[in-house]
């Protein structure tokens, strides 16, 4: 269970690679079939893929400072090292060659972003008593304790400001929640 919980939440993988593992896991542990098999719970509608109009903006920025600044900076650097001989020991163009991995794979990755991510800014939100994107949530544990979140877009989390996106294990507990549920966070608290 635990290593379902951490393929899936970790931030270090892409749909894709979640995806490939969470199929060998259940390969290997066919038992975990139904920890790995995604339950929506009853009446929660997925939520597209949206962000805030100002992240989508900072995403796309970077995308372009790559494409016009970067790689053609890094491209005069491959030349620059190459004019230093045997490559086998350059250490230049290694660090070159490996930047230019790098930066072609964020280029693909904030590409596909850009492209699968619509900007909104929750301006249009309804809310009717049922916890979606945009809206303000207040929790309160057992213990008498209470809590506000405010749920925004995919890339809109800012822990400090008390902002989580939708797809943060928190996010996912919320979204979807009606006033007065009880429902059990990550943590195991309700």
């Amino acid at each position: 269970m635990a290593l379902v919980q951490t393929v899936r939440h970790t931030p270090l993988l892409d749909a894709g690679e979640r995806q490939s593992l969470l199929v060998k896991i259940v390969r290997v542990f066919p038992e975990a079939k139904g920890l790995v098999e995604e339950r929506r719970q009853p009446g929660r509608k997925g939520v597209g893929r949206i962000t805030s109009r100002r992240n989508f903006e900072l995403r796309r920025r970077e995308l372009e400072q790559i494409i016009q600044k970067e790689i053609p900076a890094n491209s005069r650097a491959i030349a620059h090292a190459r004019g230093y001989g045997d490559l086998r020991e350059n250490a230049e163009f290694k660090a070159a060659k490996e930047r230019q991995a790098y930066l072609t794979a964020r280029r693909a990755e904030l590409e596909n972003d850009l492209h699968e991510v619509r900007a909104t800014d929750f301006g249009d939100v309804v809310v009717n008593a049922t916890v979606v994107p945009g809206c303000t949530v207040s929790l309160r544990y057992g213990d008498g304790r209470s809590e506000q979140f405010h749920l925004l877009g995919l890339w809109d989390s800012d822990p400090d400001r008390r902002h989580i996106s939708y797809e943060t294990p928190v996010g996912r507990v919320l979204l979807g929640a009606k006033v007065g549920d009880s429902v059990e966070m990550p943590s195991g608290e309700t």
